[in-house]
């Protein structure tokens, strides 16, 4: 399990590693945010040093479970959506 630093409980997750001037990891995050009753689910790029902690970054809040699976496999694959 990987722990989300701003407190949102990850749901699904993808993880690549980084490289030359980017963090060690890289990855896409389908996230719960159990406080946001409007958008309770997002979907962000991730970042981390140790493969455990990640910082989120450019979310995308979406109302609907299936609209965040869609978005969440549109952002990881993002060459994929163009075909």
């Amino acid at each position: 399990m990987i722990v989300l630093n701003n407190g949102a409980q990850p749901l699904m997750w993808n993880v690549r590693p980084g490289g030359k001037d980017f963090r060690h990891y890289l990855g896409t995050v389908l996230a719960h945010l159990p406080h946001n009753s409007v958008h309770p689910y997002v979907v962000w790029t991730m970042a981390s040093d140790d493969n455990q902690n990640w910082d989120c970054t450019s979310g995308h809040y979406l109302e609907d479970y299936k609209e965040a699976q869609e978005a969440f496999i549109a952002r990881r694959n993002p060459c994929w959506s163009d075909r």
